[in-house]
């Protein structure tokens, strides 16, 4: 249940922000409906991922930690340059990183490097975050 009400956190705290900064670029959510056989010039995909659970505190009924990363990928067709897609890892990170989203702690955005697939430039950034239990 954590991590759903994490995600839905996250995806309110980029979704409208996302929209008044860059008006008509689509931000596609974890595996929402896109067309990916046609897809626009310039787009975002934003994913959520919870990886681990640590045990904190060592009392009789122990609380687990959880944490997981946003990924953030701008893709752009090739030929169009590529300022535009450290625009939107500068833009994700500024808005993510050491913020609080519920009782999810963004830490410090990660690079997760540059790719060319498919006639498009990617750029890729990574937010680790944890989640206290309640």
């Amino acid at each position: 249940m954590e991590y759903v009400q994490t995600r839905e956190e996250l995806i309110t705290a980029v979704k409208i922000p996302f929209a008044a900064a860059f008006p008509g670029v689509a931000l596609v959510f974890d595996n929402a409906p896109f067309d990916w056989n046609n897809p626009p010039e310039r787009y975002v995909c934003f994913e959520i991922e919870e990886v681990d659970g640590d045990p904190i505190g060592m009392r009789a009924q122990p609380k687990t930690r959880t944490s997981g990363f946003v990924y953030v990928e701008a893709h752009i067709k090739l030929g169009l340059g590529s300022k535009w897609c450290a625009q939107i890892r500068d833009w994700f990170a500024e808005t993510l990183q050491y913020q609080t989203f519920g009782r999810a702690q963004v830490q410090e955005a990660k690079s997760d490097g540059k790719t060319e697939t498919k006639g498009y430039y990617i750029e890729s950034l990574k937010l680790p975050y944890y989640v206290d239990p309640a």
